[in-house]
């Protein structure tokens, strides 16, 4: 199965559907973002009519697009990806479509030692951030 995420004008995923991988050929060759899967999405899945609504084509397995999409995802026309959402107000979109924090996590996190982001100890001194998780 081809998967399609429904990106609207803000280019925020709002719906993702499944249509035949036979629907992508052209001449035995798969094609990605093929015409014909988008009609077919257009004629079977509810529609938001909107300007600038679209559909692109996912990868459920990241081959492609960079992550597979899901509701709520931002899709860059620009990078042609897929990524999530902003995880804290402090972390910023990297070149690779990463969110990065402001301070980076401490070398010494490992198994035994496992570090949570607090937005809150940041926002009240930014030169913290990270703190220990315990159990």
């Amino acid at each position: 199965m081809a998967h399609f995420a429904r990106v609207n004008e803000n280019n925020v995923v709002t719906f993702v559907s499944t249509c035949d991988n036979n629907l992508l050929l052209e001449n035995g060759v798969e094609v990605r973002d093929n015409q014909r899967a988008i009609d077919h999405l257009n004629a079977t899945v509810p529609n938001e009519i909107a300007p600038g609504v679209k559909w692109v084509q996912t990868s459920y397995n990241n081959s492609f697009r960079k992550m597979y999409a899901g509701i709520g995802c931002f899709y860059s026309e620009e990078g042609d990806v897929f990524y999530g959402t902003q995880p804290y107000a402090s972390w910023t979109l990297d070149e690779n479509y990463d969110w990065q924090p402001p301070i980076p996590m401490p070398d010494d996190a490992g198994p035994e030692k496992i570090y949570n982001w607090d937005e809150d100890a940041y926002q009240a001194d930014n030169t913290t951030g990270w703190v220990v998780y315990t159990t």
